[in-house]
């Protein structure tokens, strides 16, 4: 590339880049050549110096540090929750109902007598007749009861003659229907009629199981436990419902990680009860084990990266990584990333499959490695006037003779910087041999400025 197109090429790019650009005279132009973060990177870069008019150029490298620190990743954890039943018997639908007892055949008490249900008067000699004995009282007064519409009545047969009066639909509708008598010989067990039931439901999320149509309450609480944790996993596959046997509790735990904080609602708190309010505690993971990528805000690291991976004791690390292992990253953007088991697959793109996840939310730390590099790393010139062959001696100013360049060597993480400046050009390229350190990272820019005459 000439070196007229390299400036202007550079030039619009540091403009772009907001890279400081500097021209103190019309003959002088300046633009970087190089500007990239080398994290265990080698590369060679030529330069092409064959402009004419230029009669001197000048380098200025500056290095940084760019490892960067431990971070930690947080798995996510999935929803749970529990039912337990307490009372199975009291999860079906029943019929409300009030008994009423004939307790005495006297024509004087029961002459005009009046009973009421529902605001539905069934009154002697009208609805019903006094017999020869209380039965068969009874027996009227519940035939009567009976053909109602919206009622249902049997009797027994006692001396003290008993009438079962209960609504002809099962529910919890008619708990609230009177029941009163006008005489003390009839006597009624409650106020209003009793233990009308509704089929027991229970609501996860927006889902509704409901008693006798997705599940049944039968035998003991412990199979109806089993029973509606059947209905559960029939349902959806966002809930992984099981029961330890022969417990009457029923654990649902989300089926992924994340906030699946559904909610537990039951129609009845005494024969149901709900551990909290639900199910809870989910939390986000920052692995996604469906595309192997972990999150990670403003991580900074770059493809090649040399992470370090650890655990507790305690811990068992995510399907496909093993603690204390080093591996490397394949950068996805600046806030996610890969991992690999090597330099060359980051740099291919083949990252390590993450298989899963403990069930439980747990810390691991990736940790980059500490900047480290052999004793010559650094990076060095050599020229050629063919592109092709190259030569480490070159002429350097101020002596105007052949000699050897510096090389460039970096330790630690002190930001440093040199300057070399090339008077008489005696070749056409350029070529500058960089070496990355084994682990951590550096930033390294190349800045070039031309003298023309």
């Amino acid at each position: 590339m000439k070196l007229e197109n390299v400036l202007k090429k550079f030039f619009v790019t540091a403009l772009i880049l907001g890279w400081p650009i500097i021209v103190n005279a019309a003959s002088y132009r300046e633009g970087n050549v190089i500007n990239k973060t080398a994290q265990a990177l080698d590369f060679t870069q030529i330069i092409d110096l064959s402009e004419e008019g230029v009669e001197g150029i000048s380098f200025q490298a500056v290095l940084s540090t760019a490892t960067q620190a431990s971070e930690t990743i947080v798995t996510g954890a999935k929803s749970t929750g529990s039912i337990t039943v307490a009372d199975y018997a009291s999860l079906a639908e029943k019929k409300a109902q009030v008994t009423i007892t004939i307790s005495s055949n006297s024509t004087y008490a029961l002459t005009n007598a009046i009973v009421t249900i529902n605001g539905v008067p069934y009154r002697q000699g009208s609805e019903w007749t006094i017999g020869s004995s209380t039965r068969a009282t009874a027996t009227s007064l519940s035939n009567a009861i009976d053909a109602h519409p919206g009622m249902q009545s049997t009797h027994t047969l006692t001396t003290a003659a008993l009438i079962t009066a209960s609504a002809a639909v099962v529910g919890s509708f008619a708990n609230s229907w009177t029941v009163s008598s006008s005489t003390g010989a009839i006597l009624v067990s409650a106020a209003t009629l009793l233990g009308g039931q509704d089929n027991a439901t229970i609501q996860i999320g927006t889902m509704v199981f409901t008693q006798g149509t997705d599940f049944n309450a039968v035998t003991s609480n412990g199979q109806t436990a089993e029973n509606i944790e059947n209905a559960i996993t029939a349902r959806t596959s966002l809930i992984i419902a099981t029961r330890p046997h022969p417990n009457a509790i029923v654990f649902a735990t989300a089926t992924y990680n994340g906030y699946y904080d559904w909610p537990i609602i039951v129609s009845s708190r005494t024969a149901l009860t709900v551990s909290g309010n639900g199910m809870s505690n989910g939390k986000i993971s920052f692995i996604d084990v469906s595309t192997d990528i972990i999150t990670y805000t403003g991580h900074g690291l770059q493809t090649g990266t040399a992470i370090l991976f650890s655990t507790t004791a305690a811990q068992v690390a995510p399907g496909g990584l093993r603690n204390s292992v080093t591996y490397y990253a394949i950068r996805v953007d600046d806030n996610n990333y890969r991992l690999a088991t090597s330099t060359t697959n980051a740099y291919a793109g083949t990252n390590i499959d993450i298989t899963s996840l403990l069930l439980n939310s747990t810390s691991y730390t990736f940790a980059p490695l500490a900047y480290s590099g052999a004793a010559n790393t650094g990076f060095y010139y050599s020229m050629s006037n063919d592109g092709v062959n190259f030569t480490t001696y070159t002429y350097v100013f101020p002596s105007f003779v052949p000699v050897i360049p510096s090389s460039f060597t970096y330790t630690g993480f002190s930001p440093q910087n040199a300057i070399w400046e090339y008077c008489d050009i005696a070749y056409k390229y350029l070529k500058v041999f960089f070496t990355g350190p084994t682990s951590g990272g550096l930033n390294f820019a190349l800045k070039m400025f031309s003298r023309q005459k």
